[in-house]
């Protein structure tokens, strides 16, 4: 049973996708990939879904006001009385459903902080309530629609908010106070530590990988060639012009949130960070400086950080 049906017009599929992502990211499960499994009818799955979703949230766009399907599925929400339409295109809504207040995201295409989002995210509160539980995801297979449907409903795991504001002067007394109180594992200076407990998710076609643990998403892969950590800020700059999987807001993670990376064990190819992650980013800038001229590392090959890193890659994380 998902919490959400997104009802929208396949030209619009890029776009559904980036809404679906800020929806699952609230905690929500939703249901809009409409592969449709062996053995099955394309009437049978959407009908399914349809009926078993507690919220239905309709992209109206050029395409999908003049889409038969789509009213139809606009339809059905709006008799549940669990109809929440966005505005996806500057466009006329179909007659019939006019009268119910739509959030205009036109500009912002499902990126988030976007005002109507957030009172797009607000309407589904309204009718689902505040999210009790995630649903994971394998990280490396994708279930059928028939599978997402039936899957079960897994604990809460709880955030743990991590320090996302750097430090000019950050001494080496004060990492190892950080990391015995966090539970990092550093193979020098708090080896016996189990590490942070993550939740990844890989998202955005493998390009990012999403830790429900601590509410950040990282780059699934990052610079391919060591650099200066001048050069490191410049990656960071680029990746945001660029707008990278829909965002701006990149950055180099502080040491806190970069060392939530490391694991306790050697992985694959003998380095301390899950094999979610691209292992061609061995070692990673933070944000966290040890004097004006250089910063701390985070070094998976060697399971533990070094202030006054010389050059590194650059992961970075939103």
């Amino acid at each position: 049973m998902s919490d959400i049906f997104i009802s929208y017009d396949s030209f619009d599929l890029e776009r559904t996708k980036i809404l679906a992502e800020v929806l699952q990211q609230q905690g929500w499960s939703v249901w809009w990939d409409r592969k449709i499994p062996p053995g099955k009818s394309f009437d049978e799955v959407i009908t399914k879904a349809l009926n078993v979703a507690k919220c239905v949230v309709v992209l109206w766009s050029r395409h999908s006001v003049k889409s038969d399907w789509v009213k139809e599925e606009a339809s059905e929400g709006a008799q549940r009385k669990i109809l929440v339409p966005a505005l996806i295109d500057y466009v006329s809504i179909p007659l019939g459903f006019r009268r119910i207040h739509v959030a205009q995201l036109v500009d912002g295409k499902g990126q988030m902080p976007h005002p109507e989002v957030n009172e797009l995210i607000g309407a589904i509160t309204t009718i689902l309530g505040h999210p009790r539980v995630e649903k994971k995801k394998p990280i490396t297979t994708e279930k059928t629609d028939v599978e997402l449907l039936e899957q079960d409903e897994r604990p809460e795991i709880p955030k743990r908010k991590l320090r996302s504001q750097p430090i000019e002067d950050l001494t080496e007394d004060e990492v190892k106070i950080m990391l015995k109180d966090k539970g990092f594992f550093d193979s020098e200076l708090n080896k016996t530590a189990k590490g942070f407990s993550n939740n990844y998710e890989l998202q955005h076609d493998g390009k990012v990988v999403f830790d429900r643990a601590s509410g950040l998403m990282w780059q699934q892969s990052g610079s391919y060639k060591d650099m200066a950590y001048k050069k490191a800020k410049s990656y960071i700059m680029a990746l945001n012009r660029q707008s990278f999987t829909g965002y701006s807001d990149w950055r180099l993670p502080t040491l806190e949130e970069a060392i939530s990376l490391m694991e306790p064990t050697e992985k694959v190819d003998g380095l301390y960070i899950d094999p979610v992650f691209d292992k061609e980013q061995q070692w990673i800038w933070t944000s966290d400086q040890d004097n004006a001229s250089s910063a701390w590392v985070v070094i998976f090959f060697d399971g533990g950080c070094l202030d006054q890193g010389v050059i590194a890659c650059v992961r970075a994380v939103r």
